[in-house]
């Protein structure tokens, strides 16, 4: 039973804050979402770019501020969970 005596549905992952994360507090679920969504990210800055005279300086410029803050939220809390 959960708080007022109203019972609790149990899931295999569970998302708060955007981060997901399984039963056992593994944070599996999370990390192989967020490198799934920074690669298709990353495919498509390096399809859009390349026919850029700067393709290195703006591909360069994209990842990091795109692909890299997708990779680096919350990542104190999960990214122990990786070594």
């Amino acid at each position: 039973m959960g708080g007022g005596g109203v019972a609790l549905d149990r899931v295999d992952v569970i998302k708060d804050l955007d981060v997901h994360f399984d039963s056992v507090l593994a944070f599996e679920p999370h990390i192989d979402r967020v490198t799934s969504k920074a690669s298709r990210l990353l495919g498509f800055i390096k399809r859009t770019t390349s026919d850029f005279k700067h393709y290195g300086t703006i591909f360069y410029l994209y990842r990091s501020t795109l692909v890299l803050p997708i990779l680096l939220y919350c990542s104190p809390i999960w990214s122990h969970f990786t070594k």
